[in-house]
């Protein structure tokens, strides 16, 4: 079981100890978690435990994310920043995306 956990802008980032914790308390112990680089990362769990975990991730990644952002920010909804042509946008608060490969034979 692989899943790629994306935030969406690269000014603020969900950390692996977040990560880690969440896949501790709620997986098997044998579960694998690597981090691709910036914000990227991979983890590898036994496929029935998928479900949960990710709601966890999630949930977790939710309630945490505005604490993230400074009071401007907070308020606003959204950061000013450049995008990767250099304009200056605005991008709203950070969303999370797992993407779940299952890998074990049916």
């Amino acid at each position: 079981m692989t899943v790629t956990v994306m935030p969406k802008e690269r000014d603020y980032h969900y950390n692996r100890p977040d990560i880690e914790k969440v896949i501790s308390e709620t997986g098997t112990g044998k579960d694998f978690i690597g981090h691709i680089g910036g914000d990227d990362f991979v983890f590898i769990i036994s496929p029935e435990l998928y479900p949960m975990i990710c709601d966890a991730i999630i949930k977790r990644f939710d309630s945490q994310v505005i604490g993230y952002y400074d009071l401007d920010d907070q308020k606003r909804g959204y950061i000013i920043s450049k995008n990767r042509q250099g304009q200056e946008m605005q991008f709203p608060i950070m969303t999370i995306s797992i993407a779940v490969v299952n890998m074990s034979r049916a």
